[in-house]
């Protein structure tokens, strides 16, 4: 009987932990989220007039649709 109780207290502990851990990812997963792994590029020295392009990558890794309404440059 001893032993049941030892083993018992552990596995509620666990038990618990899991839940817990389980409902902050379900609360911080909820809507959209934006994922920008670049923040900011340095072009080389260009000539004037020059056009240069660099591609930002952005990645919606919430789990609803990510709607853009604005971009700065500069």
């Amino acid at each position: 009987m001893e032993l049941k109780k030892k083993m018992l207290l552990p596995l509620l502990a666990a038990m618990l932990l899991a839940v817990a851990g389980g409902i902050s990812e379900a609360s911080e997963a909820s809507g959209p989220s934006a994922f920008l792994p670049e923040k900011v590029y340095t072009f080389a020295p260009v000539l004037e007039g020059a056009q240069v392009v660099h591609n930002f990558v952005l990645r919606n890794t919430g789990d609803a649709p990510l709607i853009i309404e604005r971009l700065v440059s500069g």
